[in-house]
């Protein structure tokens, strides 16, 4: 099994204008992000859409992807749920396939104590023989892991690192501070992409990206200047570009930017489904125009 660090694409599901998964599109997007550096690929997580995807179709996307990228990068998949029961059958299912990872959202909706997300993730630990990663979006979920409850759950054998959203680099801090303790055996990675270079400075893992689906290599480049001192110019030069576009991204609900943007050329085709709708044309512009800066 792969290693995973570095920049690993949250990639979107490529969708026709009537919703239908265009697998054709995605098998040939999938290609061009291994073609262009990516360290890893995330399937079926937030930016794919998942809490819209049946179970057919989120089989049908893991199977396109290990398909297509036949051991190249290693790959995560979104397979968490506000149930218990249903997480441990989705994640025996990936597992089957040959997912390396399982990327398990924090319980959404039910609104969990710290003690109850604690045993849901236990349960499913002990439950599948696969490499987990937690998936802190508080934003999202209404519900977050608190620093206690992430050092516990980092001790249960199978449970591997943690996906963290918050821009808050203290959060990050202390997550660092549990993977130390434990002797690097805990991967932190940032989900949040104008925040990753510092968390990468103070030793997380990698990044969970969302803006490498537009401009893959310039991020995997820009995650590599990141440790040559020489090169501090270059990537302050570079961020400064990069880092406008990473907010643009959220300018409306993901996956909604990089989709509609990912449509201009032609790289995917850009549908979303419903109750998501596609990106208001003045924000489209201003996209469009943070691009060309680069």
């Amino acid at each position: 099994m792969h290693k995973l660090t570095g920049v690993v694409t949250a990639v979107v599901s490529p969708m026709f204008p009537d919703g239908c998964l265009d697998v054709y599109s995605f098998r040939s997007f999938i290609e061009w992000q291994v073609l262009s550096g990516i360290n890893g690929l995330t399937v079926a997580g937030t930016t794919g859409e998942v809490s819209t995807l049946s179970y057919e179709e989120h089989i049908s996307l893991v199977k396109t992807t290990i398909d297509q990228t036949k051991g190249r990068v290693p790959i995560v998949v979104g397979s968490g749920s506000n149930s218990t029961f249903e997480a441990i059958h989705l994640t025996q299912a990936i597992k089957e396939l040959g997912a390396d990872y399982s990327l398990q959202v924090v319980p959404y909706y039910n609104k969990p104590t710290q003690e109850g997300l604690y045993k849901h993730f236990k349960r499913i630990a002990e439950a599948v023989d696969l490499n987990i990663i937690l998936y802190s979006v508080s934003s999202r979920t209404g519900v977050g892991l608190t620093a206690d409850t992430i050092h516990r759950l980092s001790q249960i054998p199978g449970i591997v690192g943690i996906k963290e959203t918050s821009a808050n680099m203290l959060t990050i801090y202390k997550l660092l501070r549990t993977k130390r303790l434990l002797k690097d055996k805990f991967a932190v990675y940032s989900g949040d992409d104008s925040t990753c270079l510092g968390a990468s400075e103070i030793g997380s893992n990698g990044v969970i990206s969302v803006i490498s689906n537009l401009i893959p290599k310039s991020i995997v480049n820009l995650y590599n200047l990141s440790y040559r001192l020489s090169t501090k110019d270059k990537l302050n030069y570079i961020c400064s570009k990069v880092f406008k576009l990473c907010n643009l991204m959220f300018i409306e609900t993901n996956p909604i930017p990089v989709k509609t943007i990912l449509g201009k050329p032609g790289l995917i085709t850009s549908g979303v489904r419903l109750p998501l709708t596609h990106l208001n044309y003045n924000h489209c512009i201003k996209v469009l125009k943070a691009i060309r800066t680069l």
